[in-house]
């Protein structure tokens, strides 16, 4: 008899396992990852119409603390039902944290049950509009 194999090139192997170690590693970040809450003394009540609003979420905490993103609305005890990005990310922030800002989210919508509206950019740049809006699915698929 003759026998076959079909041997995998060893650069796509290596794609194969970091990609594997990332989601392995974001894992491990949704299960750490915990409710954030705002500290004051005042009370305004409960919020009209709370899970009818949301927030916007800026770029700055999307990108450095997104894990702090608060699951009630500050003085009000109610909770948050809704956020909107802007975008999914900005090539100016470069790659570092893209995966761990958006474990973060990931983990945020899945304890709150949150809604993410997530807004893209159309620029004069074709090159990078395709850019951001790779990465808008990207986070879809990781949302879904």
């Amino acid at each position: 008899g003759v026998l076959s194999c079909i041997v995998t090139p060893l650069p796509v192997v290596i794609m194969r396992i970091q990609a594997a170690l990332q989601w392995y590693i974001l894992a491990g970040l949704v299960s750490y990852a915990s409710a954030f809450q705002c500290m004051s003394d005042v009370d305004l009540g409960p919020a009209s119409h709370a899970a009818m609003k949301g927030i916007a979420l800026d770029d700055s905490t999307l990108r450095w603390c997104a894990a702090q993103i608060p699951d009630e609305w500050p003085n009000a005890e109610q909770p948050m039902t809704s956020i909107r990005l802007f975008k999914a990310w900005d090539a100016l922030w470069g790659e570092d944290g893209r995966i761990a800002a958006w474990g973060s989210l990931v983990a945020y919508a899945q304890r709150t049950g949150a809604k993410v509206l997530i807004g893209t950019q159309i620029t004069c740049s074709e090159a990078e509009d395709l850019q951001a809006w790779s990465w808008t699915k990207e986070l879809l698929q990781m949302l879904h």
